[in-house]
């Protein structure tokens, strides 16, 4: 990768796919690269795919949107600002902006207004990149980009060089139009796709003492852990914590060795699959520890200390949250994330296996009420044109089996998206939306149907 980044500084545009099974370590790579990156003083923007907002136009940019907004100079000195100014209400929902419609933007509708989004979204990006030095560009969990996102990286590979894209991906995830616009990519002659394999014996020992913070561990714990993780870097992660929270393995602080039970070692019943490692992890935690972990897990890969506090349902232990979340931290289950805009602490979860494993521990009960108290929470920050508070407020409505709210948030995320050319998201909302509601006994008017089924027509 460094062959690479060197290239790029000499001028030469390339895509580097990072491909391989979840839990790999494909993340953590491109972290460490980037991390390279900034250290070197080189111009960074990552973005990020999401599972649920794989159907909201421009999510996956959405974090590069906001950095490359706050440092531009809006007050109209910046001439690129000051040439987009009317055009700037077509970035509603996509920016941290809320304008009225003028007579410019009212005026584009269908293709022509997503080209013309597109196009300032561009605009802003190129006039944000160092001038001949270029950028680089990542997204993580590429597999779950929409396609106008895919559309935008597109046309800035095009139009901007040199160019340094980064890309992460699963490839057994892709939906078939997501396959197609990887494809495109994979097929250009500057793409070097890069397949990430399971560790060496010596690499997964290595990483082993990595994490328990040791210089070296007994042979017989490292070839108990390569022996059952075929050295898998996440698995392997976790059966030496797992190891350490049975007390089977015990590391002096001091001396910074690790002393183990010998006669246990091969004895001892852990779990042979990585889910059922995580699962005997969290089932160990106290109960406020474990409570607090799976109702987080509710709220997604990551989340914001305020919001927790809103929805937690054991009133009494509010004032504690803090605390037990820097217990789960230092217990390697979650870690800092960035702050949310009022500065209140944001958490993400260390890897999205283990909030799913969490996810799938949560009494069916509790997890409808947390999903419902989320819903309630983010309807009171709704605007009616944001297509990806429309999906996740689909999407927890949805998991809290209050059918009728998902169906009302689905056909609304279907209605903005069509409004904004984005058909292929279009079809994806309302098709959900009228199987739904069909599923439910017809529960919608007959001419809200009617208009879902127009809009579908003209957007297929």
């Amino acid at each position: 990768m460094r062959s690479y980044l060197q290239a790029w500084q000499e001028g030469q545009s390339n895509i580097l796919l990072l491909d391989g099974d979840s839990g790999i370590g494909k993340s953590r790579l491109l972290r460490a690269f980037l991390e390279l990156c900034r250290d070197m003083r080189l111009t960074v923007w990552e973005g990020q795919g999401h599972p649920v907002a794989h159907q909201t136009p421009y999510y996956a940019w959405k974090e590069i949107l906001r950095h490359v907004t706050m440092a531009s100079d809006r007050d109209g000195t910046d001439p690129v600002w000051a040439a987009i100014h009317t055009l700037l209400p077509l970035l509603n929902g996509i920016l941290p902006i809320q304008m009225a419609e003028n007579e410019t933007t009212s005026g584009l509708t269908g293709e022509s207004r997503a080209t013309a989004v597109r196009t300032v979204l561009a605009d802003l990006l190129a006039n944000a990149m160092p001038r001949k030095k270029g950028v680089i560009i990542s997204f993580d969990d590429a597999h779950w980009l929409d396609s106008a996102s895919w559309a935008l990286l597109h046309r800035l590979r095009q139009e901007q060089q040199p160019l340094l894209i980064l890309l992460t991906t699963r490839t057994t995830e892709l939906a078939a139009v997501q396959q197609q616009e990887l494809q495109q990519l994979v097929a250009q002659p500057t793409t070097i796709r890069l397949r990430l394999r399971p560790l060496s014996a010596k690499d997964t020992e290595y990483l082993v003492e990595q994490r328990l913070g040791v210089t070296s561990i007994p042979a017989e714990v490292a070839d108990f852990v390569y022996e059952r993780t075929n050295g898998h870097p996440f698995f392997s992660l976790e059966m030496a914590l797992a190891l350490r929270d049975n007390g089977i393995v015990r590391v002096d602080e001091k001396s910074l060795a690790v002393a183990y039970d010998a006669a246990q070692i091969n004895r001892v019943q852990i779990p042979q699959s990585l889910q059922e490692v995580v699962i005997g992890r969290i089932q160990k935690l106290s109960d406020p520890l474990q409570q607090t972990l799976l109702i987080a897990s509710v709220m997604g890969r990551s989340f914001g200390l305020r919001d927790l506090e809103e929805i937690y349902p054991f009133p009494n232990h509010r004032l504690l949250l803090r605390s037990f979340l820097d217990k789960l931290i230092f217990l390697d289950f979650i870690q800092i994330d960035a702050n949310d805009d009022t500065g209140t602490p944001g958490y993400a979860f260390n890897h999205l296996i283990v909030r799913d494993v969490a996810y799938d521990l949560v009494e069916p009960k509790m997890r409808r009420n947390v999903h419902a108290a989320i819903a309630q929470l983010l309807e009171k920050r709704f605007e009616p044109d944001d297509i990806h508070m429309a999906n996740l407020l689909a999407h927890h409505w949805q998991q809290a089996e209050n059918a009728g709210r998902a169906v009302h948030y689905l056909g609304l995320a279907g209605e903005v998206a069509f409004a904004n050319y984005a058909n292929s998201e279009a079809v994806n909302f309302l098709s959900q939306a009228l199987a739904l509601d069909a599923r439910q006994g017809f529960i919608c008017r007959t001419e809200q149907r009617a208009a879902w089924e127009l809009i579908l027509g003209q957007a297929s």
